[in-house]
């Protein structure tokens, strides 16, 4: 009589469970920390574009003798607090995935019914000691840990549930303010005015001749086993066609890193969409596929491989 109404409880709390799958809420954790790392190292490589830039401009009015405009440095300083508080919500995202990982990862339902069965053999030890029936058969134990086990995995899915909900509506709002075509022009307003600056500087720099050409040299004619001559440097000062071609080589290798900043910003915009539809389809108990998103992940580390050459 006792089984029936247990093996009843045990259905009710098991159809009770949501279809969400805790082994996706896991791979789920996994891209979501991918992508916060990914999106954050991307930040961190313009942070020090732009930084460059400030001071190729600070350098361009000292040059010139003339004062440093403050709205100009004031306009620097907006990009860079915009860069430094998207790097904090990475960094966050970052800290909530693990957090959310964990989550979907702990042995919260095995321990319970192993404790169970563990508390059912002792009972039952101590009636053999007093020479009594046991209290509880083999199959009642059984079931009872299947009933523990049922309900916390039911507790377990209802929390990664809500902490899904939460972190696909915050990550929503974050793709949102990324896409506001005021924060997206802002970029794209000041790249050229980066690549002139930068291109600027270090053309002066050159043709003065504190800077070094032979590391640029020595990466054009690697592929050939050659490197630049002993000389090269006083030899491209004394020769304008020289100058002019490596001054165009920098400005085009400047300007290309320009790009992929925000090709980066719009990879970045991606890896956010395609996490959003991951939270989705796990709410939803669809499966999880990591394709799309991973393709996005590894866009956006190849971006920023680029850049840290």
């Amino acid at each position: 009589m006792l089984q029936l109404p247990i093996c009843a409880l045990a259905l009710i709390l098991l159809q009770a469970c949501h279809s969400l799958n805790i082994e996706s809420a896991r791979t789920l954790a996994k891209e979501g920390r991918n992508v916060a790392a990914a999106g954050s190292s991307q930040i961190f490589v313009s942070d020090r574009e732009f930084r460059n830039a400030a001071e190729a401009e600070v350098f361009l009015h000292a040059y010139t003798g003339a004062d440093t405009p403050d709205q100009i440095l004031d306009s620097y300083s907006i990009i860079m607090l915009e860069l430094s508080k998207r790097n904090a919500v990475f960094t966050n995202l970052a800290a909530l995935y693990a957090v959310f990982y964990d989550l979907s990862s702990n042995d919260a339902p095995a321990r319970i019914e192993t404790a169970v069965n563990n508390l059912g053999d002792a009972v039952n030890d101590y009636a053999a000691t007093v020479s009594s029936a046991p209290f509880l058969s083999n199959e009642s134990i059984t079931i009872a840990g299947a009933i523990g086990r049922a309900a916390m995995t039911a507790k377990k899915k209802k929390m990664i549930m809500q902490s899904s909900v939460l972190i696909r509506e915050r990550l929503n709002r974050l793709l949102q303010l990324l896409e506001n075509p005021l924060v997206r022009q802002q970029l794209v307003t000041w790249k050229t005015n980066l690549a002139q600056n930068r291109a600027a500087v270090t053309q002066m720099l050159m043709i003065h001749g504190v800077l070094d050409t032979t590391p640029l040299l020595n990466q054009m004619g690697s592929d050939a086993g050659l490197q630049g001559a002993p000389d090269a440097a006083a030899i491209i000062r004394k020769n304008k066609r020289l100058s002019n071609g490596l001054e165009q080589v920098i400005a085009y290798r400047l300007h290309h890193n320009l790009l992929a900043i925000d090709n980066g910003y719009d990879a970045t915009c991606e890896a956010i969409r395609e996490l959003i539809l991951l939270h989705e389809n796990l709410e939803k108990g669809e499966p999880v596929t990591v394709a799309s998103i991973r393709q996005a992940i590894a866009e956006l580390q190849g971006i920023a491989d680029q850049l840290n050459k």
